[in-house]
């Protein structure tokens, strides 16, 4: 049996807590949909993601997705730092 990879969903993270407006990230996921012309793309700054979860305020990036239920399937890539955080055991 052939075996594929199917993506359901990719998100783009960021952390921005200069900005928490979601128009701002409604405008980047427009952007990334139009450029990669993928429409499964959502985009949500993890600065902002405290008020809609009712949680206490993330520190970083890596804090808010700590709270996420995909945990198990989150890969998370850093890359201006060329970081991939995980929270198991990846080889690549």
């Amino acid at each position: 049996m052939d075996q594929k990879l199917q993506i359901l969903i990719l998100i783009f993270v960021i952390f921005d807590s200069s900005n928490l407006d979601e128009n701002n990230e409604k405008v980047f996921e427009n952007d990334i949909k139009k450029k990669y012309l993928l429409e499964k793309w959502s985009v949500k700054n993890q600065a902002r993601m405290h008020l809609v979860n009712s949680d206490e305020p993330y520190s970083s990036t890596l804090d808010a997705i700590k709270y996420w239920p995909e945990t198990a399937t989150a890969i998370a890539i850093r890359i201006n730092q060329a970081e991939i955080l995980t929270f198991y055991e990846i080889s690549i």
